[in-house]
């Protein structure tokens, strides 16, 4: 057994993390996370009373993780070059996450029965529309938290299409690299409709179909 020196509840999460993606949300288990982590089958119980506490966890790590994703984008100094990194990092964040994200996001969502987990899920989706609402035109801002939960949705919809990397029937699409940076790409033309200054000009704007 191994002998532990600093926070211990830190590690048992990364471990339930690894456990996650490789059993999923309804086969992890504290004593597996005991096994893997070394120490005895009642140390994680002194951090996490049940599964589900250890579940939710996890959950609200991974909302922590969405929130540094929007903080990074930052780092670019144009609005909309930000949103779209923004964008692109939440969809890479799904596909090496795949079981996290769905613990997160999926219809079993902690964020519908839990007051904490749920104030985590409007604080990402807050701070995402923030990156939306500078990076959209002065008429169209009054707009930015519809654009921005459009917008989630769509980063939403290219993942569940893009072929997950860790799984042989992880994407309704053909697993090609050339598949993925199509769907990349839907993803810059969606982000560029909904910003547009010219919704509804259809003609006027490539991306309007």
């Amino acid at each position: 057994m191994k002998y532990h020196h600093g926070n211990l509840r830190e590690q048992l999460l990364g471990d339930a993390r690894d456990l996650l993606e490789e059993v999923g949300h309804s086969s992890i288990c504290l004593r597996e996370l005991a096994r893997r982590s070394g120490v005895s089958h009642a140390a994680p119980y002194r951090h996490f009373k049940d599964k589900k506490a250890l579940l939710k966890a996890l959950v609200l790590e991974g909302h922590s993780l969405v929130q540094r994703i929007s903080a990074k984008s930052i780092e670019s100094p144009d609005p909309k070059e930000k949103l779209f990194r923004t964008m692109t990092r939440y969809v890479q964040f799904g596909l090496a996450n795949p079981e996290l994200h769905q613990l997160i996001f999926g219809s079993n969502s902690l964020s519908y029965t839990d007051a904490d987990v749920r104030f985590e899920a409007d604080t990402s989706l807050k701070k995402f529309v923030v990156i939306v609402h500078a990076a959209l035109p002065e008429k169209k801002k009054i707009d930015a938290n519809l654009i921005g939960l459009s917008l989630w949705s769509l980063a939403h919809g290219v993942l569940l299409l893009t072929p997950n990397p860790k799984k042989i029937d992880g994407g309704i699409c053909q697993r090609s690299v050339t598949d993925a940076s199509s769907y990349m790409k839907s993803l810059r033309h969606g982000m560029e409709a909904l910003i547009s200054e010219s919704v509804g000009e259809k003609w006027k704007n490539p991306y309007l179909f």
